[in-house]
């Protein structure tokens, strides 16, 4: 089964184990596990969302904490269109990892999905994180969004863009509620406005 995948024999690698009666023990499920990932990185790379996600669901049966294969999972779900599950699963991934090629991915979809408080939130937690990739990524999140002061602050890097690291800068995230209709049948609207004020 190894020398098969290690060949890229992505079909033939399991065969010996499926027509085998013998238990799998770690060494089998493991490869399984490297299997199902590496058809299901075939498959995204195919844009087969179908084949990715039954091969990552299949992967992460056997290692529920596999990162690697949540995060594609996340991506291929977001892909299908299934948004709030893929949020749900880049939220765990982004707990679980801190890193910055998670949290841009997280950061993108919040765009994506229109959720701009949210994507503030997460924007300004990356600015605080010692990582300058994340920082880097929470600085192209603030010039996007038309403050390229607070991008300066929070990447000087003197090869960017980004101007005014030394301007003073306010940031405050107003939020307003508004229900109506009767009770009962009340409607509740939420909305958020991040203001930064520069000078």
């Amino acid at each position: 089964g190894y020398s098969r995948f290690e060949l890229g024999n992505l079909e033939g690698a399991l065969e010996p184990l499926e027509r085998s009666e013998i238990p799998d023990d770690d060494k089998t499920l493991k490869l399984r596990s490297l299997v199902y990932k590496a058809r299901a990185r075939k498959a995204y790379d195919n844009r087969d969302w179908h084949g990715a996600a039954e091969n990552l669901e299949a992967a992460l049966r056997i290692e529920p904490q596999d990162a690697e294969a949540k995060e594609l999972l996340a991506w291929t779900r977001f892909k299908q269109q299934r948004t709030q599950e893929a949020l749900a699963i880049m939220e765990e991934v982004y707990a679980q990892k801190q890193d910055s090629a998670t949290g841009g991915g997280l950061l993108n979809i919040y765009q994506s999905t229109g959720d701009i408080a949210r994507s503030w939130h997460l924007a300004r937690q990356m600015a605080a994180d010692q990582d300058p990739q994340s920082r880097q990524k929470a600085a192209d999140f603030f010039f996007s969004q038309g403050a390229p002061v607070s991008a300066a602050q929070v990447d000087d890097d003197d090869q960017r863009c980004y101007t005014g690291a030394g301007a003073l800068r306010i940031e405050a995230t107003a939020y307003h509620k508004y229900k109506s209709g009767d009770d009962g049948t009340s409607k509740l609207s939420e909305s958020a406005f991040p203001v930064t004020l520069a000078y």
